[in-house]
C-alpha cells in the first residue's frame, strides 16, 4: 500500500505504508531541558543520513512546475482498473495507473491521459483565465468520463476513448486521447466542493461552497423534480444502485435551510469547505464550514441540520469518514494543524440536549455568558478525539486499512509531512518528509512500478534541505547526554547512519597528510578567560 500525494510543485510523492516505525516518534525524556546542548561528533552527520534514509523510500513521480501544481486528487475506476485523477491550478486533468505495464504500444511512466478540462474563452483578463482554470473538485461519474468543477460553478464531464486501433474492454487501460464530447452545466459561482455519492449514486452531487448552502443536485431527474426554494420539501433518496445516463440535468433536488438567527438577531453565516454522505441512499450528510462548525442533516426529516456542533476555534478545511469498523466517525481537520474525530452519536445526543434547553428559559445552559453573549457553546462529548504532530494547515486527511486489519489514519498538509496515525490508538506509526507543501492525497493498494519514477534525491538536487528530521535525531542524541539508557538502544538502532564519510570529512582527507588522524575526536582546549579588572575606586575629592 502507498500514499500517493500531490505537491505544490506539480510533482507527486510516493510513500510506502508497510514502511517501519518513525524514530522520531518517541516520547520526550520527561524533566528534560530544553536548553541546547553542544552536540557531539558526528551528530548532525548521522541525523543527516537518518533524514535522508528515510526519504529514500519515497518514490517521486513528474518533474517540477508550479503553474502545474496539484489541487486536487481522487481515486476511480476506469474501465475497471484503479486510477487517480490529479487536477492541476493550470486547468489540466491527469489519470495515473501506478500499475500499469510498461509496454511499447502503451507507453512509458503511469500516465494514461491528460486533458484540459477548462479552456478560458477569448477576451478574458489574467484574473479571470486563473478562475476560469482553477479546479477545486474531481471524480468520475461512471466507469469512461470523469467530472471536474472550477472555481466560477462550472462542471465539465469529459469522455474518455481507448487509443487508436484499440478495441473497448475492460482491461484496456491505455487512454491517450478525449473525445470530442464534452458536456458542461454551470451550477452556481463560488462553489468550494462537489461530492459524488460514491460509489452507489454518482449522479447525486452534494454541492456547498461560500454563501451557497447545501444542496442536491441529481444529473438524470428531470426539471419537473426541481425543489422549490420557499417550500419545505424532503428527499427520500434513491433505494436502488443507479448509474448516469450520460446526459447532464442540473436538477436541484433538496436545498439545505440556515439555522435560525442567533440570540443576539443575528443571521449566521454559511461557509462550506468540504461535505460527505454518511450512507448509501443518499439523505445523510456530513459538512465542515470555515467558521469551525460540523453540521449533520437528514434530507427525509428536515431542511435545517439536524446537529451542529463547533470544533476548535479555526476554519475547517476537510472532512472524511473513517470505516465501518471504526464505527463510522468522522475526521476533520483545520488550518492550524488539529486533526480531530467527531462520534455521530455524541453529536446527536447533544443536539437533542440542546433542543431541551432552548424551550426552558431557566435552563442553566441558557444563563451561561457564552449563550447570553451570541456566542456558540462547542459540543465536548461529539469530540471523540484528536490526532496531534501536524504543523500548520492539513489539507487533507483520509482513512486507510492495513493489510494486517488495522485503520490508520493519514495527513497532508503545509509542514511537508506525510504522517499516518493509528485509528484507535491515536499513535504515531510513521511519518516522512518530502520537502514540499502537500495538497491532496490519496491511498494506492497496486504495487507501484518502476516505470516513470525517479529517487527522491535526483528528483530535486537543488533542494538540500533536510528540514525537521534533523532536529528529532539531535533530540535522540540529546537524550543519551542526558543519561537516558534505557531508549538508548531502541532510538539508535533505527538511525540509518552511513558508513561513508561526510563532504566535510572528505575535504579535510584531501588537505591533510595522515588519514588515521582525521577519524579521531580531538577534545579542544579549554579556552582561558581573560580576567577582568577590578572596578576603579574614585579619586578622593580635594578639600
Amino acid at each position: 500500500m502507498y500514499i500517493l500525494a500531490g505537491t505544490e510543485g506539480g510533482q507527486i510523492k510516493a510513500v510506502p505504508l508497510s514502511a517501519p516505525r518513525s524514530s522520531s516518534s518517541a516520547p520526550a525524556v520527561p524533566g528534560a531541558p530544553s536548553a541546547l546542548r553542544p552536540m557531539e561528533p558526528g551528530a548532525r552527520a548521522a541525523a543527516e543520513a537518518a533524514a535522508k534514509a528515510a526519504a529514500a523510500q519515497c518514490t517521486t513521480f513528474g518533474t517540477l512546475d508550479k503553474n502545474a501544481a496539484v489541487v486536487a486528487m481522487a481515486s476511480v475506476t476506469i474501465r475497471g482498473r484503479e486510477a487517480v485523477l490529479v487536477a492541476r491550478a493550470n486547468g489540466v486533468v491527469d489519470v495515473w495507473d501506478h500499475a500499469r505495464v510498461n509496454e511499447e504500444e502503451e507507453g512509458p511512466g503511469p500516465l494514461l491521459a491528460s486533458v484540459a478540462a477548462f479552456v478560458p474563452p477569448e477576451g478574458m483578463s489574467i484574473v479571470e483565465k486563473r478562475e476560469w482554470v482553477k479546479v477545486v473538485d474531481v471524480d468520475a461519474l461512471d466507469d469512461t468520463t470523469i467530472m471536474a468543477v472550477n472555481s466560477r460553478g462550472t462542471l465539465a464531464a469529459i469522455t474518455l476513448d481507448p487509443a487508436p486501433n484499440t478495441p473497448r474492454s475492460t482491461t484496456t487501460t491505455a487512454i491517450l486521447q478525449v473525445a470530442g464530447s464534452v458536456q458542461t452545466v454551470d451550477l452556481g459561482k463560488d462553489i468550494h466542493r462537489v461530492r459524488p455519492c460514491a460509489p452507489h449514486h454518482r449522479h447525486l452531487l452534494a454541492v456547498g461552497g461560500n454563501e451557497r448552502d447545501l444542496h442536491l443536485v441529481d444529473l438524470n431527474a428531470p426539471k419537473s423534480q426541481e425543489a422549490d426554494k420557499k417550500e419545505e420539501h424532503l428527499y427520500t433518496g434513491l433505494a436502488k444502485p443507479s448509474v448516469w445516463t450520460g446526459e447532464l440535468r442540473h436538477t436541484v433536488v433538496w436545498r439545505a435551510r440556515n439555522v435560525p438567527f442567533d440570540s443576539v438577531g443575528l443571521r449566521v453565516p454559511v461557509w462550506i469547505t468540504d461535505v460527505r454522505f454518511l450512507n448509501a441512499t443518499g439523505t445523510q450528510m456530513a459538512t465542515c464550514t470555515a467558521y469551525h462548525e460540523v453540521k449533520f442533516y437528514d434530507t427525509t426529516k428536515q431542511r435545517r441540520p439536524t446537529a451542529v456542533i463547533h470544533v476548535g476555534d479555526q476554519p475547517l478545511r476537510s472532512l472524511t469518514v473513517l470505516p465501518p469498523t471504526s464505527h463510522s466517525d468522522l475526521l476533520v481537520s483545520d488550518s492550524k494543524g488539529a486533526v480531530y474525530r467527531i462520534s455521530p452519536t455524541q453529536a446527536a445526543a447533544h443536539a437533542r440536549k440542546a433542543a431541551r434547553a432552548a424551550g426552558d428559559p431557566d435552563h442553566p445552559r441558557n444563563k451561561s455568558i457564552a449563550r447570553r453573549s451570541g456566542k456558540p457553546i462547542a459540543a465536548g462529548s461529539a469530540v471523540a478525539g484528536a490526532y496531534k504532530g501536524a504543523q500548520g494547515a492539513v489539507r487533507q486527511v483520509l482513512p486507510a486499512t492495513m493489510p494486517d486489519g488495522a485503520d490508520v489514519v493519514c495527513a497532508v498538509g503545509l509542514d511537508r509531512f506525510v504522517r499516518v496515525w493509528d485509528a484507535k490508538s491515536h499513535a504515531v506509526r510513521a511519518r516522512w518528509f518530502v520537502k514540499q507543501r502537500l495538497e491532496a492525497a490519496v491511498v494506492w493498494r497496486t504495487p507501484i512500478e518502476s516505470g516513470g519514477a525517479q529517487p527522491e534525491g535526483q528528483a530535486e538536487q537543488e533542494d538540500e534541505e533536510v528540514g525537521d528530521e534533523v532536529w528529532d535525531e539531535l533530540d535522540a542524541l540529546e537524550r543519551r547526554q542526558l543519561g537516558d539508557e534505557d531508549d538508548e538502544e531502541d532510538t539508535f538502532e533505527e538511525l540509518a547512519v552511513s558508513g561513508e564519510p561526510t563532504k566535510k570529512r572528505k575535504d579535510r582527507r584531501t588537505e591533510g597528510d595522515d588519514d588515521e588522524d582525521d577519524n579521531v575526536d580531538v577534545p579542544r582546549a579549554p579556552v582561558k578567560k581573560k580576567a577582568v579588572p577590578k572596578k576603579l575606586k574614585k579619586p578622593a575629592a580635594r578639600k
